[in-house]
C-alpha cells in the first residue's frame, strides 16, 4: 500500500508518528500494527481504506506468526484456508 501512494517508509513513518526502525518492523511482518495505527493508515489522509480490511489483515498476520513449529503443509492448508476465506467474502 504504501509504494501505491509513493511513499517511502520515513514518509509513512512520519505521518504514522513512529520511527522509521519501527514501520520497517511493521512491513516486514516482524511486528503488527496496532489498532490506533491501523485507523490512521485507513484515513483518508492516508490509504483511504476499509478499517475491517486492515484488521483481517492484522489477525491474518498474527496467524502467521503463530504458526511456527507447523509444518509447511500445516501452513498451507492454514493459508489456503484464508484466501478461500477472503475471496467468499469479497476480501482482497
Amino acid at each position: 500500500m504504501r509504494k501505491q501512494k509513493q511513499w517511502n517508509q520515513k514518509e509513512a513513518a512520519d505521518f504514522l508518528g513512529i520511527s522509521v526502525h519501527s514501520y520497517s518492523n511493521y512491513e516486514i511482518g516482524r511486528r503488527i500494527f496496532p489498532d490506533k495505527l491501523l485507523i490512521k493508515l485507513a484515513s483518508p489522509k492516508g490509504f483511504n481504506i476499509d478499517i475491517e480490511q486492515l484488521r483481517f489483515d492484522k489477525v491474518s498476520m498474527e496467524a502467521e506468526l503463530n504458526m511456527q513449529g507447523l509444518s509447511d503443509s500445516q501452513k498451507d492448508f492454514i493459508k489456503n484456508l484464508v484466501k478461500e476465506f477472503k475471496k467468499a467474502n469479497g476480501i482482497k
